[in-house]
């Protein structure tokens, strides 16, 4: 119920034009772990009407970490029906889904303005950035300070700045991607196959565990909770990451 009172409320306040000022943020507790991380948070799967995690599995949409901290399902106020960081996001979906070419040039914009931190696009969705294009106009890279012309993707304007990303997108592994994009795989109950494929290529797996120690799936288990930069890890291993939000009262 609370999720259709999201998606009304956000769809409302897109009708009455409301556009959010800046789409990175450092608002989720992990990327605020380091000193310089700034992560893009849109609804997760088709919470706003659009899917944006097209490989999610079923037990991955019941405990989405969207709705942990600050986005709390039991948000409590006299004047919201619902939590208003869940609105938030479905109105940045909405706003990418239907204006496009806006909503990336206010993105463009954040990473300039952020070009030396490690930029994370899905903090809560699973969209194939590297295949995203976007036109950046001769006025927009003389204020800048990039290329102008079309791209392929956001990375190709600042290949200088690193760009990460958690995925269950098996294709997304071996597909040609920039330089300065990289992904970890996540485990769900569905993709053992691909992800033991994935870690027999040197790459690595995301998994929520129960302990940081020993071995999964036969490759060493390493704390992934320290921090969020996921391209320092060391190449084969499991990224081990606690139970969190929904999950972790499941499994308590």
């Amino acid at each position: 119920m609370k999720d259709l009172i999201a998606r009304g409320l956000a769809e409302e306040k897109y009708a009455r034009g409301w556009r959010p000022p800046r789409l990175l943020s450092r608002s989720n507790t992990k990327l605020a772990k380091a000193d310089r991380n700034v992560g893009l948070s849109l609804a997760p799967a088709d919470l706003s009407g659009f899917q944006v995690c097209a490989s999610s599995s079923v037990e991955c949409r019941k405990h989405c970490i969207h709705t942990s901290g600050m986005a709390g399902p039991n948000f409590h106020s006299i004047t919201d029906a619902c939590n208003p960081v869940w609105v938030a996001r479905i109105v940045k979906t909405l706003w990418f889904f239907r204006d496009r070419a806006p909503f990336m040039e206010r993105l463009y914009k954040d990473v300039a303005l952020n070009r030396d931190s490690s930029i994370r696009l899905n903090v809560f969705s699973d969209w194939m950035w590297e295949r995203q294009s976007l036109i950046v106009t001769p006025e927009l890279a003389a204020h800048y300070g990039t290329a102008a012309g079309r791209f392929r993707n956001i990375m190709e304007v600042f290949p200088q700045t690193q760009f990460y990303d958690y995925t269950k997108h098996f294709a997304r592994m071996s597909r040609d991607r920039p330089e300065n994009y990289h992904l970890t795989f996540s485990l769900t109950e569905v993709n053992e196959v691909q992800a033991r494929v994935i870690l027999g290529q040197g790459m690595n797996v995301a998994a929520v565990v129960s302990s940081k120690e020993g071995f999964l799936l036969d490759h060493p288990i390493i704390d992934g909770d320290i921090n969020d930069l996921r391209f320092l890890d060391p190449q084969g291993v499991i990224v081990g990451l606690k139970p969190k939000g929904s999950l972790r009262k499941a499994k308590s």
